[in-house]
């Protein structure tokens, strides 16, 4: 779930672990938990929260975000680091994966796919190389892929308008 954690954190993935209701608990308790310093009476969410990190690595598509964690051992995460978001903060639901071949708290946060289709339009309107032409790059394998390619009856075929004639 993305969190709008405010000032200088922003909206950022969380994974949820619970929910807390804190509803009836008094104004001004003076109670300091889970990152919140004056907790005030609302539902809670039990959340691993992320940090967007900043590589250049990113794409449209992908970010690369960190779990916060207390501590690693061997490589791995051994203690983990929660915090309460208040349900009131949520966003939107965030689609996350592991990254594969990246630390053991390193995630890839897909954007929402509700912004799928800007960005395709975005992208549609970027100058792209056109790869047509004679010039353009040729992979070293591409008469394997030909030869292989016939024997097997798929190339050349166009499969985006199967049936037609």
């Amino acid at each position: 779930m993305v969190v709008d954690w405010g000032g200088g954190y922003g909206k950022i993935p969380n994974k949820i672990w619970g929910f807390v209701d804190l509803s009836k608990l008094r104004n001004n308790s003076r109670i300091k938990f889970g990152g919140i310093t004056q907790l005030q009476p609302a539902v809670y969410a039990v959340v691993e929260s992320a940090v967007v990190l900043g590589d250049g690595d990113d794409t449209e598509l992908l970010r690369e975000v960190e779990t916060e964690v207390e501590e690693f051992a061997e490589g791995y995460v051994s203690k983990l680091k929660f915090f309460l978001a208040p349900v009131d903060a949520f966003v939107e639901p965030a689609v996350v994966v592991p990254n594969i071949g990246g630390k053991n708290n390193s995630y890839l946060w897909l954007t929402g796919r509700h912004n799928w289709g800007d960005l395709f339009v975005s992208w549609l309107h970027k100058p792209h190389q056109d790869l047509t032409k004679e010039d353009a790059p040729v992979e070293d394998d591409s008469d394997e892929y030909r030869r292989r390619s016939r024997r097997s009856g798929t190339y050349g075929r166009n499969f985006g308008q199967r049936g037609c004639r």
